[in-house]
């Protein structure tokens, strides 16, 4: 086992709305969803295609972390293209970058062999795997925005499953992107939400 300290980074950062004006309907969105953050209320959003939801969702999140009003941001989304969108809209809205955001892949696009089910016994990836994870996991800490792409290169680097590092960073990232089976599904979820943790789910309306 390793030390975490220096791991978990309070926010440092900047956090301002990126263009010069709103769009019709953005304003009352984020005042909506700056309310909800500050009344710890439920708040069920519907806005048609074009308004710009997802900086007008992000930007009172990122504030609110920003203030310390919350601990951690987890963006749940169905589709690839809408994850990497919310993970760019979190790098335009820092003015100065201090959040470190993750972005969470299906296990089949992570796994160096391909395999969607594995015994870690029978991976060579998970050989030794505590003992390379404080090594994988300070690589990792030099990126603002983990993605795949990071992932994958740590875990040739270092020789460790990918997957596996992923779900150990979650609880050093202030911004969590992933799948909603990443935090709604019991069997598959890595992540647990932590004390004063705000939940985005995109497009809710797709789930059952």
């Amino acid at each position: 086992l390793f030390s975490l300290v220096g791991l978990w980074q309070k926010p440092d950062t900047t956090i301002e709305f990126p263009y010069k004006s709103l769009r019709p309907g953005q304003k009352k969105l984020i005042r909506a969803v700056w309310d909800a953050i500050g009344t710890s209320t439920k708040l069920f959003a519907c806005a048609p295609t074009g308004i710009g939801k997802t900086p007008a969702v992000l930007y009172p999140a990122l504030r609110a972390l920003e203030k310390g009003k919350i601990s951690q941001v987890f963006y749940a989304s169905p589709k690839n293209t809408l994850k990497m969108q919310a993970a760019a809209t979190v790098e335009a809205l820092q003015k100065v970058r201090g959040l470190r955001t993750i972005v969470l892949s299906a296990k089949m696009s992570l796994c160096p062999h391909k395999k969607e089910e594995c015994e870690a016994k029978f991976c060579d990836y998970r050989e030794n795997f505590e003992e390379k994870l404080s090594d994988a996991m300070i690589f990792l800490t030099a990126f603002s925005c983990i993605t795949e792409k990071e992932l994958l290169s740590a875990a040739e680097h270092f020789h460790i499953c990918p997957f596996a590092l992923a779900k150990k960073m979650v609880r050093f990232c202030q911004v969590v992107i992933g799948d909603y089976n990443h935090v709604l599904d019991p069997a598959r979820a890595v992540f647990t939400p932590q004390k004063n943790a705000l939940l985005l789910v995109d497009e809710a309306h797709n789930l059952p």
